[in-house]
């Protein structure tokens, strides 16, 4: 299966992320990443599979928090 590291703010929050394994909805939770201005996102591919195969997503939410 393809997998990719999942970064924010060009820090790794998730290694090997397989975004073929849910049958359904998935919600993936990360808290404490501290935005200025842009959020930056990336899907890194981790292995062949993940090469020949580019990631997408159908869509994300995010929801401010002033802690």
């Amino acid at each position: 299966p393809p997998l990719f590291d999942i970064k924010l703010q060009g820090k790794v929050v998730q290694k090997s992320f397989n975004p073929h394994a849910a049958k359904s909805t998935l919600i993936q939770k990360f808290e404490g990443v501290p935005v200025k201005d842009n959020l930056h996102l990336e899907l890194v591919p981790q292995n062949e599979s993940a090469k020949q195969m580019p990631a997408a997503l159908s869509g994300i939410e995010i929801i401010r928090s002033d802690s």
